[in-house]
Parts: C-alpha cells; sequence; structure tokens
C-alpha cells in the first residue's frame, strides 16, 4: 500500500478500488518532533432517543460525542554508538470516529457507534517518506437510551470498517534572506541573555479563515501555494479557488513571549431539545456553547552551549467555532456541530516569518455534511519603535 501512498490523492484513489472510500481529516503545519500536540475534530450530536409529538412528527434527543484525531510527537537523541544522525521519533496517533451501529431505538432508525484507533510508533527521523498504518475495525462502542430498554453503553459488533492512516515529515519551509531572525531590542551579551527569562515583547499577528466547500468533499489545498501569499489579504484571495473563504478572527498586538494569553470568545445558545407547546408552537431547550479562540504563550532561554539570542517559544491554541450537522431535533430544529482544532508547537523564535496551519475535517458519520475546512496564518515581528 505504501506505492500508492505517494500522495494523499493517489491512496485515496487506491482505496476506493477496495470500496467506499473518502477523507475524514487532513492536517499540514509546522511541527517540532520533539514535543508537538495536534487535535482536529468536533463534537458531534448523535441521536440518543426518540418519541413522536403531539401533532405525529419524530422529535430526537441527542447527545454530543467528542471524535477526532490526536496527534503527539516525541523525540530522543540518536544513540551515541549509532550510525545515523537522526533522531528517534516517536508519533501517537489516537482516532475516534462515529459511524452507525446495529440496535435500533426507534423504527428506521439506529444508533450510532464509536471507534476508536491508537497507534504508537518509534523509528529513527526519516524526510520525504510516506507511512501508511492500517487499522481494520469491527467492534465499536454503542450508547443507546430508549423508553422499554433504559440507556447504556456497550461494545457491539458492528460492520468491518478499515482506517488507513497517511503520514509524513518533509523539510521546514525556508525563509526568505530577508526575514531578520534575531528579535529587536534582545540582549546582545551573554549575561543579557540570560537574564532575560520572562520579558521579551514582539508584535503578534494572527488571521484565522474558514472555507465553506463547495462539495461534501475536502477541498484540494497546496499549502505550497498558500505559503507564497505574502500578506493576510491574499491569502484570502487564494482561498478562493477552494470554496467560499471568510476572515473568522484576526489578532493583531503586542505580546510578551515569555507569558501571554490572548482569548477572543463567544458565548452562544444552544439548541440540545424541542418540543410542542400547547399553543401548537415550538419550545425549544438551549444550554451556552463557547466559541472563540485562545493563544498562549511561554517561553525558555536556548539550551547552554547553543549560539543564538533568541529564546524558545511555545505557541499553543485552541479554535473552537459551530458548523450546520445533519442530525435533525425536529420540528424544524437542526443540531450543530462544533469543530475544534488545537495545537501546541515550540521552536526557536524567527522574526517575520508566517507559518501556516492547514486543517480539514469531515463529519463522522454523514457522508452528506460539508466538511470544515480552517487555515491559520500567524507571525511575530519586532515591536513597534518608541
Amino acid at each position: 500500500m505504501t506505492r500508492q501512498a505517494a500522495t494523499p490523492e493517489t491512496l485515496l484513489s487506491d482505496l476506493g478500488k477496495t470500496g467506499r472510500a473518502r477523507l475524514l481529516y487532513h492536517i499540514e503545519q509546522p511541527v517540532n518532533v520533539f514535543s508537538s500536540k495536534i487535535i482536529i475534530g468536533a463534537s458531534e450530536p448523535v441521536i440518543s432517543g426518540t418519541h413522536k409529538s403531539t401533532t405525529g412528527g419524530t422529535v430526537n434527543s441527542i447527545n454530543y460525542q467528542n471524535v477526532g484525531c490526536i496527534l503527539r510527537l516525541s523525540a530522543q537523541s540518536p544513540p551515541k554508538d549509532g550510525n545515523s544522525a537522526a533522531p528517534i521519533v516517536t508519533t501517537a496517533i489516537q482516532l475516534s470516529v462515529l459511524s452507525p451501529g446495529e440496535k435500533e431505538i426507534a423504527p428506521g432508525q439506529k444508533d450510532s457507534a464509536i471507534r476508536v484507533t491508537f497507534l504508537d510508533h518509534s523509528e529513527p527521523l526519516e524526510l520525504d517518506r510516506p507511512q501508511v498504518v492500517l487499522a481494520i475495525s469491527s467492534n465499536a462502542v454503542s450508547s443507546f437510551r430508549g423508553s422499554d430498554n433504559g440507556s447504556g453503553r456497550a461494545e457491539v459488533p458492528t460492520i468491518p470498517v478499515a482506517y488507513v492512516i497517511r503520514y509524513q515529515f518533509s523539510p521546514p519551509t525556508q525563509r526568505s534572506a530577508a526575514v531578520d531572525s534575531k528579535p529587536a531590542g534582545l540582549a546582545t551579551t551573554a549575561g543579557d541573555t540570560t537574564r532575560s527569562t520572562n520579558a521579551l515583547n514582539a508584535q503578534f499577528q494572527m488571521t484565522v479563515y474558514e472555507v465553506e466547500a463547495a462539495t461534501n468533499r475536502l477541498p484540494a489545498l497546496d499549502i505550497k501555494a498558500l505559503e507564497r501569499a505574502a500578506t493576510p489579504e491574499k491569502l484570502l484571495s487564494a482561498l478562493n479557488d477552494a470554496g467560499s473563504p471568510k476572515v473568522l478572527y484576526r489578532l493583531d498586538q503586542p505580546v510578551n513571549v515569555f507569558s501571554d494569553e490572548l482569548m477572543v470568545r463567544t458565548n452562544k445558545p444552544m439548541v440540545t431539545a424541542t418540543r410542542m407547546g400547547r399553543d401548537g408552537n415550538p419550545i425549544n431547550s438551549f444550554t451556552y456553547h463557547n466559541m472563540g479562540v485562545i493563544v498562549r504563550f511561554s517561553a525558555q532561554a536556548p539550551p547552554k552551549g547553543v549560539e543564538r539570542e533568541g529564546p524558545d517559544v511555545a505557541i499553543s491554541f485552541n479554535l473552537s467555532t459551530e458548523a450546520p450537522s445533519q442530525t435533525e431535533l425536529g420540528l424544524g430544529q437542526i443540531a450543530m456541530s462544533f469543530p475544534v482544532v488545537s495545537q501546541e508547537h515550540n521552536e526557536p523564535l524567527e522574526m517575520n516569518h508566517p507559518r501556516l496551519i492547514l486543517a480539514m475535517g469531515s463529519a463522522s458519520v454523514s457522508e452528506q455534511a460539508k466538511p470544515f475546512v480552517y487555515i491559520v496564518r500567524y507571525q511575530l515581528s519586532p515591536p513597534a519603535a518608541k
């Protein structure tokens, strides 16, 4: 199978010869193989019960299941007596997916089952070599609730499904000669660098884009081409070929890279149930859901003996938003799903070097739902001169 995995597209085409295949998640971004964590997924509504309204319509009860992909990277330096200079990288992946279950909770309505796959693999780092992992799931965890059966959670046999994970590491994007890698105002002597362990100001710029895909398939996006967009505005224009893009959030403010937190949040009402009132009008039950973006900074001075002045900066962010699902509550109400993208990245500080994160995902159960597509562009720049 590795021979057909030159690109994600060629692998998908080859898998289509064995059965119905689709892309669930796609991630492309810079990572530190010694310490990185990436989460892409969603809190998706699943039907847990159903009943008839006074008018004879079907009303569903729902709960939310967290599904998606969690990637953790860690590494160790190669053995001193070894022949390779590459670090030993451990790639840990957890994949959880919703799929139709086998238990019928109402006539024509089956429950949903959760399939979970784990991967933990260590080997010397090799760039530009695709790795392919195959996992076949024949059992899943099913949650259900019914008036006759009570409620329960059990592992039930389901139709076997194969999950194929393709991943690879590539060399980082080369920065241009015009990039200023020395932070403005940073101490230049060894003594000053040692003391500069709690404050270093920079201008942080971040733009979060959402693309409404034209179809129910993940769009083909070339991150190398997107990286050539010199400004946030040009990147927005470059995304037009993938669908209908828009800017969700934009941050532009000074930060202390050693310790700072930025937050833009919205507390929005979410309909969780609906019923028909005595007057014939629907009555909704709802709760509030926090959505937005949180960015956290931390940093530490470079290790002793390393000939560079900038600190190692860790940037973590969490993006949460909403998207329509294919799950109907009833009485004209559609439940929402809540995509989540989270990442932690640590690397030496580089000024004026934009970074791009591409995160795309499909709804687990419904193949007809449109995917969610998010692009994050961020960079640190020297602070404005006083």
